[in-house]
């Protein structure tokens, strides 16, 4: 056996035997028996790992009615293209196999998890059961077959899924009853595994870390330090006070060790969804029981996926749970007033989707009379196409549906008196056939750029500056909408404005918002790079296979926005300045010899770090925005997709195969670096 190597490359391992929180081990569903008990490989000790099968006996196997095995191979180097989808779709006819009619098995769907079943199968094990019969058995750690003969307990299931970073399983896990508290063996809780766990899998991990906190796990899991300020860069050194009492209960897992891969892992994103988080009250047990029985639940967790616009989000939240608890029988109507760019969209898109509902997205722009709006009456040409609008209340006859009004400051007054009555009660008819229509449980939200300029002077009185949660608790939005009911009133007319009641203003990015947008912007990219190189002609993807780090990404994000941000065009605005991040990237990427193979997908990812450097001749606080090679970064592929090398005296921890590949590159970082 060859001596075990250092998890972190280089220095001291900072986890002892028996306390690494990343000792995954390599799930399989193998040897079952005809009882259909499953023993599922799971995190084990070291003990436990150096007594595994050699790697050409890791087989995935399934237990056939007549009791024979059937051998799915898990090679160490997985095939690729067809060979490899046949091998995952092998691997998801095994685990349907396993699903209903037979018990549920939690060490079932660990194994799944863990070998690279696909979302699609994991989703059809879970749903096959009922969310009674699942929610016990989901707290109960799978159990690792251990020889000689024995069998230890491992981490959640939940654990699994997030060390995959698949976020659908991991919110269908926490919609079935997973504990998002519930820790490891190692007391480690799942929010902070997945920030340090990002460290091998090179993966954003922001989805799950935001699924999580939406589901009712604890900011305070992670040193409160750590993100408070999340503009700020964090530090490895442990905070107190002077009489050392000011941690967080939630925190005491925390050692020296922990901080050290928090320090690098924690984002800028990361830092302010903790923050942000921390801000919001907790959903008490009542509202939590009328938000089951509307079937609203998914809606509350509106404030953990904006950036910024935290009262619009509250405000919405408030009149949309009470109207549908409180079932009122007449269409909802709000107005999201502010300027262009700043999250009216992408707000109304997030409620469609929480609440399970089709939105549909009209613009109004060149709206002009109320056939273009609905369609042509019956006796007119073409009044048997209907419209968009019509025909999406058609479809969603008696059922709640969201319609999105864009731009509707820039319609005519034919267009909005035709739509009063459809307000009030919600009757209409079908244009294409005068049939009618129930649409008393639409959502309409009317979208305007009307108010702007009150908007915009309100927040620099009240709100530009301002960070505390206690001091913008205290801002009189109240004053505000009552100021845009009157310009509505003017505009509109008074009709029209009386339906517009329920405002919710939407207000410029603040410089640290803007720069956590850039941070998710430049994740995006990163994203679309991370994809593999393929040369195929209706592909066409060369840059690829890339790791792009971001160094020291709230300063490097706060010069983007600082340059590109303009408050009439709000987070469009912020593409430009990615846009030139895309082309220096691109300009970096060229300057080879090399050429690019898809034979490239099976090394290392070419890492490209983005930092910020004083110009060339310029003033010394002048800085821009460069992007240079930076050697190989290698990573974890997953437990499914690259076995462990066995002669290597690993513990199958998941970081294993980080070290059995190599890192031939700088530690990962997901943009905490200070800058060099």
């Amino acid at each position: 056996m060859f001596p075990r190597p250092n998890p972190f490359g280089t220095g001291d391992n900072p986890f002892p035997l028996g306390e690494n929180p990343f000792q995954f081990r390599a799930p399989s569903l193998r040897n079952l028996p005809p009882s259909n008990q499953q023993n599922v490989a799971a995190p084990s000790t070291q003990q436990d790992a150096r007594q595994r099968p050699p790697k050409e006996l890791r087989l995935f196997d399934v237990c056939l009615p007549h009791g024979g095995v059937a051998n799915l191979l898990e090679s160490s180097d997985e095939p690729h293209g067809h060979t490899g989808a046949v091998l995952r779709q092998n691997r998801d006819l095994v685990l349907q196999q396993r699903g209903a009619p037979s018990a549920f098995s939690v060490d079932t769907l660990a194994g799944g998890i863990a070998q690279g079943c696909s979302t699609a199968a994991i989703l059809a094990y879970i749903n096959s059961y009922d969310k009674d019969t699942i929610k016990p058995l989901l707290e109960k750690p799978p159990i690792a077959s251990a020889p000689p003969g024995r069998r230890v307990q491992c981490h959640p299931v939940l654990f699994y899924a997030i060390e995959r970073n698949d976020v659908e399983i991991v919110r269908t896990l926490l919609e079935y009853g997973a504990d998002p508290k519930a820790c490891d063996m190692w007391d480690v809780p799942p929010v902070a595994y997945a920030v340090m766990r990002s460290k091998w899998t090179v993966l954003d991990p922001i989805e799950v870390i935001k699924t999580l906190l939406g589901y009712g796990a604890d900011p305070e899991a992670v040193p409160r330090d750590m993100w408070e300020d999340y503009v700020k860069h964090p530090t490895a050194e442990m905070k107190t006070t002077s009489n050392g009492q000011d941690r967080h209960s939630a925190s005491l897992w925390c050692k020296h060790r922990h901080r050290n891969i928090l320090a690098e892992t924690l984002s800028l994103s990361i830092r302010y969804y903790l923050a942000k988080a921390s801000e919001i009250k907790p959903v008490q047990a009542r509202g939590m029981q009328l938000a089951q029985a509307y079937d609203y639940a998914a809606l509350l967790k509106v404030p953990y996926l904006i950036v910024g616009q935290t009262f619009a989000c509250k405000f919405v939240v408030e009149v949309v749970t009470s109207h549908i608890g409180m079932n009122i029988k007449r269409p909802l109507v709000l107005a999201f007033a502010g300027l262009s760019g700043h999250g009216k969209t992408e707000l109304a898109t997030k409620m469609g989707s929480l609440l399970g509902v089709t939105i549909t997205v009209v613009d109004c722009a060149q709206m002009r009379s109320d056939f273009g709006l609905f369609g042509p009456r019956q006796g007119y040409h073409g009044n048997d196409r209907g419209s968009q609008l019509n025909n999406h209340l058609a479809e969603f006859d008696g059922q709640r549906s969201v319609v999105f009004m864009d731009e509707f400051d820039k319609t005519d007054q034919e267009v909005r008196n035709s739509l009063l009555l459809l307000l009030d009660s919600g009757a209409y008819h079908d244009r294409r056939n005068n049939q009618r229509i129930d649409a008393s449980r639409t959502i309409w939200i009317f979208a305007t750029n009307l108010g702007d300029h009150a908007i915009t002077n309100f927040y620099h009185e009240h709100m530009e500056g301002v960070t505390k949660a206690s001091e913008l608790a205290m801002v009189p939005h109240k004053t505000l909408q009552n100021e845009l009911k009157t310009l509505f009133r003017h505009a509109f007319g008074a009709p029209m404005a009386g339906r517009l009641k329920n405002i919710a203003p939407f207000y410029p990015f603040s410089p640290p918002e803007q720069a956590v947008i850039v941070r998710k912007f430049l994740s995006e990219l990163a994203d679309e790079l991370r994809r593999d190189i393929d040369r195929s002609p209706a592909t066409k993807r060369y840059p690829g296979h890339v790791h792009l780090n971001i160094q020291n990404d709230a300063k490097l994000c706060a010069h983007i926005a600082a340059e590109s941000y303009l408050p009439d065009l709000g987070a469009r605005s912020l593409t430009s300045g990615i846009d030139d991040v895309r082309s220096a990237f691109f300009t970096s990427f060229t300057e080879t010899e090399e050429l690019m193979d898809e034979e490239m997908n099976k090394k290392g990812l070419m890492k490209y770090t983005v930092r910020l450097v004083p110009v060339t001749g310029g003033e010394p606080e002048d800085r821009e925005v460069v992007v240079v090679r930076d050697g190989e970064q290698d990573y974890y592929r997953g437990q499914g997709t690259k076995a462990v090398e066995y002669e290597d005296e690993g513990t199958g921890d998941g970081l294993e195969v980080s070290r059995t590949q190599g890192s031939r590159g700088k530690p990962v970082s997901n943009g905490t670096d200070e800058e060099l």
